[in-house]
């Protein structure tokens, strides 16, 4: 259970490999009382919005974190890979963004991930 209230809680600057992306951070409470956070990253290129009309949908990647495959290359995972050609296509197309989970192994966790 989430509250409604999300807030953006930081924007930056993000120079990558693939060009200089704005970072936002959003950050939400659980409305169980615990008091826990859960945070998620948009990594954006230009304006998703412009030329709407006449170049169609901006390109969005919905990724969920991954240690394993985007810190360490692990040949059990392609994340890191797949997380690579998003922001280049991104750049390519010099509008779009990456919203980035914070939720490692789609929420189970980096033990649990380990472990399976």
């Amino acid at each position: 259970m989430y509250t409604d209230s999300i807030r953006r809680v930081a924007s930056t600057r993000l120079p990558t490999r693939w060009g200089v992306f704005n970072a936002l951070a959003f950050e939400r409470e659980l409305s169980n009382g615990s008091g826990r956070l859960e945070t998620a990253l948009a990594i954006m290129l230009g304006d998703p919005a412009s030329h709407e009309l006449t170049r169609g949908a901006p390109l969005l990647r919905i990724h969920a974190q991954c240690l394993t495959g985007e810190m360490f290359r692990s040949l059990r995972c392609d994340c890191g890979d797949q997380l690579d050609m998003a922001m280049r296509e991104i750049a390519h197309e010099a509008r779009g963004l990456v919203i980035y989970e914070h939720q490692e192994g789609r929420g189970i966790g980096l033990i649990a991930k380990l472990q399976a």
